[in-house]
């Protein structure tokens, strides 16, 4: 599944055309995206340019271990909690790698998935606007210090 249609769609649909199980491009509300995703193994985020990352935090809040390019302009390698989930930007034979150890392991990775689960609880919402807050009263308590 894609979710979404960028902007090398037309080619990748020409590309799926030749696969025995043909990729499926969808745009999803946020319901049915969480269900998707409770269906799949993993979460492939291979983008190699990424100021955000919301869309993987969204995949490894639902206890998916995501399988992240690890480019030198993303903001999503710092997610990863371990190399088996990085992969080379450009290097298909390194996305399979990845891909293949995380499939071959159910077990392992399955328990990293809950990791990954917790450790999204660090970017809730509620958790950002407390360290928001926090940062202000340090800034305010050293400026009073001054």
């Amino acid at each position: 599944f894609f979710a979404g249609r960028g902007p090398k769609y037309d080619e990748y649909v020409k590309l799926g055309e030749k696969l025995p199980n043909k990729p499926m491009f969808v745009y999803l509300d946020k319901e049915k995206l969480i269900h998707l995703l409770g269906m799949t193994d993993l979460y492939v985020h291979a983008s190699d340019m990424e100021s955000e990352a919301i869309s993987c935090i969204e995949a490894f809040a639902t206890g998916l271990v995501p399988v992240i390019a690890n480019s030198d302009v993303s903001a999503t390698p710092q997610f990863a909690l371990d190399g088996r989930s990085l992969f080379m930007p450009g290097h298909p034979k390194d996305l399979a790698r990845a891909i293949d150890y995380w499939l071959d392991h159910p077990n392992e990775r399955k328990y990293i998935g809950g990791l990954y689960h917790e450790s999204a609880k660090k970017y809730t919402l509620e958790n950002s606007v407390s360290q928001f807050e926090e940062m202000l009263l340090e800034e305010i308590a050293d400026n009073k210090l001054s």
